[in-house]
Order: structure tokens, then C-alpha cells, then sequence
């Protein structure tokens, strides 16, 4: 790699092994991994070490910040239990200005919920899992779209994917999938690839795109990206 002295830190979602390796081979090999928000700041960080004996974690808790991941009702779960994360730290911010729900929504109690899924360790290195708002149901079946879609992602075609649930015009919701391939698409090898390891979550259909919808964060809209397939395929996504 032409900068191997850099320390390079990724955040903003989960990191793929695809792109570790492409760093590795074409910035740097020292790639580490920071979680935060506007709203907290920084709350965990992993150097290059770290994060390569612990490539699933996004970081080690810095010492100004406490955090829980806790059930349904707000009971906190104990460590190494997926749950919805909270964070209480040093400094704070009052609210959202002008918007007392959404205030409402994230400020509870003295915590912070960023609306995200994970667990954490005892020995304090936090998990983000995805987005509560990721969560789907098919067939009575709640899971992470996101480990769907790191799944498809794990076929040497597939450069990136979105899953989204379908409710069809004829009854019936089902999981889709849009990649964005490299070379020829071949759906049903994409499948097969995928379903020993997905099983009842493997996908109905994959569809091919150039492009999937993204903020200017880098991250997938998913509303989008369900409205593309609603309306190509004349049902309802979400």
C-alpha cells in the first residue's frame, strides 16, 4: 500500500471485509474504527489492532461515556445481550431545537437512544448491529436486514447490496434484494450462494442496479430504495 504509516479510521456503519481488504491493499493496513454522533460525540474507538482481532465491533468505550443495551421495556440486559443501546456522557445536549417529539423520542431518563441495535462487552468494546428501523418481519421472522444483506455481500459478484420486506399485490410479504454487481448478474447463483447460510431469510428475488440510493453520509436509504421496488413491482415495500 502506498501509505502503510497511516492510521486510517472508518465510521458512520458497519465495515465489510471487501473494504478492509481494498484498503489494505490500496491505502493502508492500519484501519481502525470510531462510533459517535453529533449528538454524543465520541464514544468508542478501536485502533488498527484492535479492530483486527475484533472486526465486528465498533470500538472500545472512551471513559467519559456509559453504555447500555437494554429490552423492550427499558430494562437494562445484561452484558453481551443485544438490545437498544443508550449512552450517557459527559456534556449534553438540551434536545432537537423546534422538535419536542423527536426530542422526546431519543431523551429519555438521562440517556441518549440513537435508535441503534448492539450489545456491549464486559470488557467494554460496543457492537452496532444496524438500525432499530432495520428490523423486518416476514413471516413472523424479525431479523437485521443488514445481516442479509452482508450475506449477498459475501458473493465475489456482489459489490454491495439492500434488502427491503414486500407486501405483494396478491397477498403475501416477502424479502427483495438489489445489488450492485460486478461483471455478468446471475440471480440464481447469488441464491444459491446464499441460502445455506440465510435459510428462511434468503430472498425471493435479487434485482440488479447500478447504483443503490445513499445520503450524503454515505448511507443506504432504504425508503428509497423500497419505493424504487414498489413501484416496479406494483406492491408495497418497506
Amino acid at each position: 500500500p502506498p501509505l502503510p504509516d497511516l492510521q486510517l479510521y472508518l465510521g458512520g456503519g458497519a465495515v465489510s471485509d471487501a473494504l478492509r481488504a481494498t484498503l489494505a491493499r490500496k491505502v493502508t493496513p492500519r484501519v481502525g474504527i470510531v462510533y459517535g454522533s453529533s449528538e454524543l460525540g465520541l464514544v468508542a474507538i478501536a485502533d488498527a489492532q484492535t479492530f483486527a482481532r475484533h472486526p465486528r465491533c465498533a470500538g472500545r468505550l472512551v471513559p467519559w461515556a456509559l453504555a447500555e443495551a437494554v429490552d423492550a421495556q427499558g430494562k437494562a440486559l445484561p452484558p453481551g445481550t443485544r438490545g437498544e443501546l443508550r449512552f450517557q456522557f459527559l456534556g449534553r445536549f438540551d434536545g432537537y431545537l423546534g422538535d419536542p417529539q423527536t426530542t422526546a423520542r431519543h431523551l429519555r431518563d438521562g440517556w441518549y437512544y440513537p435508535g441503534d441495535l448492539g450489545r456491549v462487552e464486559r470488557d467494554g468494546l460496543l457492537y452496532v448491529d444496524g438500525r432499530v428501523n432495520e428490523l423486518v418481519n416476514v413471516g413472523g421472522d424479525k431479523f437485521l436486514a443488514s445481516s442479509v444483506e452482508q450475506a449477498l455481500e459475501t458473493h465475489p459478484d456482489v459489490v454491495e447490496a439492500g434488502v427491503v420486506a414486500a407486501d405483494l399485490p396478491t397477498g403475501g410479504r416477502v424479502l427483495l434484494a438489489v445489488v450492485v454487481s460486478r461483471g455478468a448478474f446471475d440471480e440464481a447463483a447469488i441464491l444459491e450462494h446464499v441460502r445455506p447460510r440465510l435459510g428462511r431469510r434468503t430472498p425471493a428475488r435479487v434485482f440488479r442496479a447500478d447504483a443503490l440510493p445513499r445520503n450524503e453520509m454515505g448511507k443506504l436509504v432504504r425508503a428509497r430504495l423500497a419505493q424504487g421496488l414498489s413501484n416496479a413491482l406494483g406492491g408495497r415495500a418497506g
